[in-house]
């Protein structure tokens, strides 16, 4: 990474270095999910509360702007949606299909 690109990634960074819920700093580090020149993709996980975050970070004339959101995907979980392939239309008419049907609402219905 360039020098611009790693001080951009260096002010990114501050920016998710304290959790938003309890206001500790990170105990463990960021792990990057993708970045660019302008643009990286950040899952954090707070050591003290143990939420997580997904943080986008963007290159701006002016700085660098974040926004992020809490999540309860772990690390390895966002690598695997990334990697995934996408949704098709046939997944979605399996989804509905599956959701449609007597045998998998039952599952969740409390019984009387």
């Amino acid at each position: 990474m360039e020098q611009s690109s790693s001080n951009f990634l260096s002010q990114g960074l501050k920016l998710v270095s304290n959790c938003p819920l309890c206001k500790k700093p990170h105990s463990t580090d960021p792990h990057i999910i993708e970045a660019s020149d302008e643009m990286c993709l950040v899952h954090v996980t707070c050591g003290h509360c143990k939420h997580a975050i997904l943080a986008v970070m963007n290159m701006q004339d002016v700085g660098v702007s974040c926004t992020g959101i809490m999540t309860d995907l772990s690390k390895e979980d966002t690598d695997l949606l990334l990697d995934g392939n996408e949704v098709d239309i046939d997944d979605v008419l399996m989804t509905h299909e599956a959701l449609s049907t007597e045998g998998f609402l039952s599952h969740f219905r409390q019984k009387a």
